[in-house]
């Protein structure tokens, strides 16, 4: 892009397919920052992070790769939620054990991201954990409700306080 409002327009086509996109809101993140930059300051800010033409190439690449998500199977109710949280953003992964050719394969459903507020991004690790499944499990309850699911997550403490 040579100016905010094409990568604006740009990050509204790819944020249609986030769902579709693993971690769509951390590789994005970069981006969002220079939306609303004038030409000049745009250009200088391209110039001198490198950063975001790696986060520009990534969001494109991530679209241009077929997704690897399945429908869920009809009357299986059981999933598998994998939650992270970073500094700045928070994702899920919607897995499924799923019968292919007679034998079970996990496979994934559905993604889930976005970034943290202000407020947010100041949690404890714990809390962004924490807020990460609660986010997710709001998000997915079309899915998750009248069902059983498992909820993996990376922080001891949250696999502690959920048992």
């Amino acid at each position: 892009p040579t100016n905010s409002k094409e990568l604006g327009g740009f990050l509204g086509l790819a944020n249609f397919y986030r769902r579709f996109v693993k971690h769509f809101a951390k590789i994005a993140t970069p981006l969002y920052t220079i939306t609303n930059y004038r030409p000049h300051t745009f250009r200088k800010a391209w110039q001198e992070h490198p950063q975001l033409e790696v986060a520009f190439n990534a969001v494109k690449n991530s679209l241009c790769t077929d997704p690897v998500i399945v429908a869920p199977e009809p009357g299986n109710r059981e999933f598998r939620v994998l939650v992270d949280a970073s500094n700045y953003a928070l994702g899920a992964t919607l897995r499924q054990i799923q019968t292919v050719k007679g034998k079970p394969v996990e496979r994934t459903i559905a993604f889930h991201s976005r970034k943290l507020s202000g407020p947010e991004s100041r949690y404890s690790a714990y809390e962004r954990e924490l807020l990460a499944v609660k986010d997710t499990v709001l998000h997915w309850h079309h899915y998750l409700s009248g069902g059983h699911f498992t909820v993996f997550c990376d922080h001891r403490t949250v696999k502690h306080a959920l048992q």
